[in-house]
């Protein structure tokens, strides 16, 4: 059985992994189990971020611009030209 030497890093504490079991990721999951520390790669995928992530929808545009105008808010875009028709509705581009 092989060990990995435990530090701390700032607050934090570290471990460092022997190269054969060196992980080929940014993140990773941590969570118990019976006892054991188990660190697992955090696999990123299409299907997770459907599930889980924001979308948008084909209506997301107007549903911006009635909630800006119905708090009598200034919506800031650089997409100025999707939400000038929209009337009564107060738009500024920062970038401009």
């Amino acid at each position: 059985m092989r060990t990995a030497r435990v530090f701390k890093s700032g607050n934090s504490q570290a471990v460092r992994l022997p190269k054969e079991f060196q992980i080929d990721a940014k993140e990773v999951e941590i969570f118990k189990e019976n006892g054991d520390l188990i660190l697992r790669p955090v696999t990123k995928t299409w299907k997770a971020y459907l599930e889980h992530g924001r979308r948008f929808t084909k209506d997301f545009p107007d549903r911006i611009a009635d909630q800006a105008a119905f708090l009598n808010a200034v919506l800031v875009t650089n997409n100025r030209r999707e939400f000038d028709r929209v009337p009564d509705l107060k738009v500024e581009n920062w970038l401009a």
